[in-house]
Parts: structure tokens; sequence; C-alpha cells
């Protein structure tokens, strides 16, 4: 949980703390299961955590298990384009390639109002278009935060809909 991207998505959840009080999140390409851990301490009721690694997928379970959490985490090595559900908070801490080109799967995955943070992505001084790939990728979600921690950034979206003004930060 030391990584910037990890720290940037983290904060993001703790400024939203009150938005995640038992709700469900969706965490893609969950890695080791840190950002379901705080989604979880944060008061989510639940996390479903996939990655496309089953090594990733064994550690999330073990993480959860070592703090006590694993009864609130379903995780597994489903594809996110597979998942049915929507959620009201959506997770993706992954290269900014992948977060374009996964758009379509993610934008899908998400509740009317539902809160999008992802990371993974180089500042501008690093990467001149990463930031613009994926705002154009998510465009048709309301852009609403950007933050920076050395190279990277973390970006917030909000699907449009009629909860988006409960939802909003305040």
């Amino acid at each position: 949980g030391l990584h910037e991207t990890t720290r940037l998505v983290a904060e993001v959840l703790a400024a939203r703390g009150d938005e995640l009080a038992g709700s469900r999140v969706l965490d893609v390409g969950c890695g080791s299961g840190v950002l379901s851990l705080v989604a979880l301490a944060l008061g989510a009721a639940t996390v479903r955590a996939i990655d496309v690694d089953p090594d990733a997928v064994a550690v999330t379970r073990e993480n959860a298990a070592r703090n006590a959490l694993a009864a609130r985490l379903d995780t597994g090595e489903t594809a996110v384009g597979a998942i049915a559900e929507t959620y009201p908070t959506v997770l993706a801490n992954i290269e900014a390639k992948t977060l374009v080109e996964l758009a379509p799967d993610l934008i899908a995955r998400l509740e009317p109002g539902a809160l999008l943070v992802l990371s993974g992505i180089l500042a501008p001084a690093v990467a001149p278009t990463q930031l613009d790939d994926v705002r154009r990728a998510f465009a048709a979600l309301h852009f609403e935060d950007v933050r920076t921690l050395g190279e990277w950034m973390a970006v917030s979206f909000r699907m449009p809909g009629p909860e988006r003004d409960a939802r909003a930060p305040r």
C-alpha cells in the first residue's frame, strides 16, 4: 500500500467515507487487495475484488483473512466484462492503457450516480497524453477530481443519474 497510486486511491476513498458506509464496492485489478481492505475498513459492507492474475487473487484472500475481513470480501479471476452487477463505487488501479481499453466494461459496472476512481495514470510531465486519453475514454461520465502524488495521478468520475446530487462530495 506504499505505492503512490494506491495511496492516491486510498485518499479518495477516505475523503468519501460517508459515501462508502454500508455500500458495495468493485475493485478491478485488485492486486494484493489493499484497496479492497481500505474500502472495507472505511465502512463498505462488501467488496468484490477481481484480478486476472490467480496469484493476486490468492494474495488478496490471504490479506483479507489476516485482517479479519474475509467474510465481507468476494474475490476471483472474473473479467470485469463478465460481471453482470452494477456498483455504487468502482475502483481500478491499473496502468492507463488498460484503463482506456476497459472503459466500456468499467462504465457498464456503474450504478446511476456511482463513483469511479481510476489510478495508474502518469502525470502529464511524465506521460503528456495519459490523462487526456483516460478522460476521453470516460467522457460519458462526469469528471470530478484529479489528485497527483509524485509522478502518478488518480482521477475520479461520477456516473450521471438521479443519485448524483445525493452522493456528491460535500
